[in-house]
């Protein structure tokens, strides 16, 4: 993942402030070179052994600090390579992608953001996903796309990346499954820089 500081040179609409200095992150997809299905777990999650590698299908995510405490989310999908289906009047499934709370970027900002000192928060988040890896086909978007957030909540609300506390994250009982594959992913990634 290549992390760069991005500032924000767009309309105030969004409830960024004028020329704020935020990040951006490159996620990249990824295929299963293999996988294997060891069970289901009572989460109804299932335990994986799988060899994953990256390729260069990627979206991009910036983060900005917002006006108010409010963690928002825009989806770009102007570079989406989108099929035309003329016989069904349905938008392709690839591309809908929820921009609400149910979105896993914004699931893990909040629970960054409830991990770290509520004191030294004092700014919500506006998240832009420049979207290019479909949804929904197997080659792990959504996970990236989390993990990317992890690290950019953390490097926006501390200008740190706190490889502990992301640990702790994906070891905690008390966050959800879907988030424990992106932070291992991230510790893994920090802890092999070291």
């Amino acid at each position: 993942m290549l992390i760069e500081r991005a500032i924000w040179l767009g309309k105030p609409d969004l409830g960024i402030p004028a020329e704020a200095q935020g990040w951006r992150c490159t996620t990249p997809a990824k295929i299963n070179l293999f996988l294997e299905v060891l069970g289901k777990r009572s989460d109804g999650y299932h335990d994986l052994d799988t060899v994953m590698h990256a390729i260069d299908l990627t979206d991009t995510l910036e983060i900005f600090p917002s006006s108010n405490s409010a963690l928002t989310m825009s989806i770009d999908f102007s570079n989406a390579q989108q099929i035309e289906r003329p016989s069904t009047p349905a938008p392709d499934p690839a591309w809908d992608i929820p921009s609400n709370r149910s979105n896993l970027i914004l699931k893990a900002l909040e629970t960054l953001r409830n991990s770290l000192d509520q004191k030294s928060i004092n700014t919500g988040a506006h998240v832009i996903l420049r979207k290019r890896i479909p949804s929904q086909a197997g080659l792990g978007g959504g996970s990236s796309n989390a993990a990317a957030a992890l690290l950019l909540g953390s490097l926006l609300w501390t200008n740190q990346i706190p490889a502990e506390l992301l640990s702790q994250i994906a070891r905690s009982e008390e966050h959800t499954s879907e988030l424990q594959s992106p932070c291992n992913l991230v510790c893994r990634l920090l802890l092999e820089k070291k």
